[in-house]
């Protein structure tokens, strides 16, 4: 696209154009209703004003004794003009009157004429003596000429007022406009930091009230990207280095049969934890553009749970942990496969977490319209400004423990609960355990997920 708008082509014209043009016709038309009005009122006072001026003409040629030609030369009036005929034919053959206003006429009837097709100014006609006088308005010098011009004058000083008057209004408004291209601009260009000025009420300043919002989250997104890419990086970093280096001493060293197979468990364990890592990535994707698709089916939860601590039984008995369980019969309508991995993530980290010789509490029951299941151990607990972060991406309490797991479980968790209408809550102090509840709805609630 080019950069370079034309004027023409600009906003700035384009409103310009429309609003002036709605201005001028609103002006005429309001200028042609105010002719209509007053038009006849400035012709009636016309009409007045020659009727007075036959009369004093009359007056001056009954005092003075003289012929209506010479009469005339006594009739100075710049704003009139007087005009003496001898023969009414001559005034019926101009079309100023007819043949029946010709005849009054000749009775010495005075009249006046309004504005027709032969004048376009009103007129007074009377005999005097044996003279036809004509009294008209001056052409260019009379009431209603002065009228016109003044009207057309304040068209004209209106239109233009009007027109550099839209030019500021409109040029204002696009200027603002044009900061939000330019902010526009700035964000396409990869700099979130813009801020546009928030000034107003109006329309223009919830848009950039909205635009900063929007600079807002691209920040915040560009700074948890940032974050994501070197995550993942550490994440991958981490076990390639340790593959690498126990892949160059079966390489070069010289090793027992023992250590030999000490490595390539090694080996094998971060491989699984490589392929773990990437599969919770892919599947963490999936479920934040909801790509995925559910299979929903109606499964035994509490078999479930009951399962996935049967294969986290070495885990837990290792650590001497004892296992207070309470969970009811509850059959539910859910992606199997999603929930599974909610259960694991979930009693997973409370195994490790857990002190040795400490008590896991497990309850699975329904309330109300809601399934209700909780894990509590006896852990370091979580610190209240870190048990929003822990949904995070590859966040992790203290990073500085060498601890198993890659920071994605509880955030994957947490999709796949909320992929099923629920919420998970922690509740925790520090060196007091933490608790997790998930909260799922039952009945129709779940069906309706299908």
């Amino acid at each position: 696209m080019n950069k370079h708008i034309k004027f023409y082509n600009s906003i700035s014209f384009k409103l310009t154009v429309i609003v002036f043009l709605s201005f001028a016709l609103t002006n005429l038309i309001s200028s042609g209703i105010l002719n209509r009005v007053e038009r006849p009122r400035v012709e009636g006072f016309m009409e007045e004003q020659l009727r007075g001026k036959l009369l004093d003409f009359d007056k001056i040629y009954k005092e003075l004794g003289i012929l209506p030609n010479e009469a005339a030369e006594y009739f100075a009036d710049p704003s009139i003009e007087v005009r003496v005929c001898s023969d009414v034919r001559e005034l019926v053959k101009e079309g100023l009157i007819n043949e029946k206003e010709a005849l009054e006429l000749d009775k010495g009837e005075p009249m006046n004429l309004p504005p027709g097709q032969a004048r376009r100014l009103p007129c007074s006609i009377g005999k005097i003596g044996n003279q036809f006088v004509v009294i008209s308005p001056h052409m260019m010098r009379n009431f209603a000429s002065q009228f016109d011009r003044y009207q057309k004058l304040f068209i004209l000083v209106t239109m233009l007022l009007g027109l550099m008057l839209v030019w500021l209004v409109v040029h204002l408004a696009v200027k603002r406009i044009k900061k939000v291209n330019q902010g526009v601009t700035e964000i396409a260009g990869g700099n979130f930091d813009i801020l546009l000025p928030e000034k107003g009420n109006d329309e223009m300043s919830e848009l950039s009230h909205n635009f900063n919002i929007m600079a807002e989250e691209l920040r915040s997104n560009e700074y948890l990207h940032k974050e994501f890419v070197s995550s993942v990086s550490h994440e991958f970093k981490t076990p390639i280095a340790s593959m690498k280096g126990y892949a160059k001493a079966l390489k070069e060293q010289e090793l027992s049969q023992e250590k030999r197979t000490e490595y390539l468990d090694i080996l094998i364990e971060e491989s699984d934890r490589l392929s773990n890592l990437a599969t919770n990535l892919l599947r963490l994707s999936e479920l934040n553009h909801l790509v995925i698709q559910k299979q929903f089916q109606t499964i035994r939860l509490d078999e479930q749970i009951r399962d996935i601590l049967i294969r986290l039984q070495n885990k837990w008995e290792v650590k001497d942990l004892t296992l207070e369980l309470e969970l009811d019969e509850i059959s539910y309508s859910c992606d199997e496969e999603l929930l599974y991995n909610v259960w694991y993530n979930l009693l997973i980290n409370a195994i490790k977490f857990s002190p040795a010789g400490g008590t896991l509490w497990i309850t699975l029951n329904r309330r109300g319209s809601h399934i209700l299941f909780r894990v509590k151990d006896e852990g370091p607990g979580i610190a209240k400004e870190d048990q929003d972060r822990i949904f995070r991406n590859f966040y992790k309490v203290d990073r500085s423990r060498n601890t198993e797991g890659n920071g994605l479980g509880l955030p994957l968790a947490l999709k796949i609960v909320q992929l099923h209408k629920g919420t998970i809550q922690v509740e925790s102090e520090p060196g007091k355990g933490a608790s997790f509840l998930v909260e799922l709805p039952s009945g129709k609630a779940s069906k309706e997920q299908e």
